[in-house]
């Protein structure tokens, strides 16, 4: 009648066999069987258990800005440059790998053209489109926008959108907007960085 081997929560660090010439008998298979029996036992438990986030991770990526020259210069609207008062910056390529994560902050390092005042000043913003037949879009109205400090040094803007990266149904840009008088004072971006908060898995 086979014998029931009643498996045990550990996990051996070393399997033990007949070795060759030696007796195989009842006890020593059982003693492997119970070995291996065991190790099943706790891999199990390993993977059943219910997992946990461990303290999220802050990465940053610098988002590759290259216009003619060097910065992307709005309101010029010359060869290689976006055009005479949008730049967007397509995110996918710096998300891939990140869904669950959190964009924290975006800094942009402009330099404006002119000092300007309220809304006439270079402006910039996180673009989100939802869905796929009927997108929608985070709007570029003025009220969305993050502006520059009414003067022309050299600066950055910063953002902190606290937006949880869903690359199945959203996609992310980045846009910068110039100011009113960008096409006889053009207006500079040179750098572009983010941060996000990664979850990291444990077990």
């Amino acid at each position: 009648m086979p014998k029931l081997i009643v498996d045990v929560d550990t996990f051996p660090a070393n399997l033990s066999c007949p070795e060759d010439g030696e007796d195989v008998t009842e006890a020593s298979v059982e003693a492997y069987l119970q070995q291996i029996g065991n190790r099943t036992r706790n891999l199990k438990g390993r993977l059943d258990a219910p997992h946990s986030f461990a303290a999220a991770q802050v990465v940053t990526r610098m988002i590759s800005v290259h216009g003619f020259g060097g910065a992307v210069r709005l309101g010029a609207n010359t060869l290689f440059q976006d055009d005479s008062t949008h730049y967007l910056k397509d995110l996918t390529p710096y998300l891939a790998h990140l869904n669950g994560a959190t964009i924290v902050s975006i800094d942009f390092r402009v330099n404006p053209g002119a000092a300007r005042s309220g809304n006439n000043r270079m402006g910039v913003a996180l673009s989100v489109r939802t869905g796929f037949d009927s997108p929608a879009s985070s709007g570029f109205v003025d009220a969305d926008l993050e502006f520059d400090d009414e003067s022309t040094d050299a600066q950055t803007i910063s953002i902190a959108p606290g937006e949880v990266i869903d690359l199945e149904t959203k996609s992310y840009a980045l846009l910068v907007r110039s100011g009113n008088t960008a096409s006889s004072a053009n207006d500079l971006v040179s750098a572009i960085r983010m941060s996000l908060s990664v979850p990291g898995l444990r077990p």
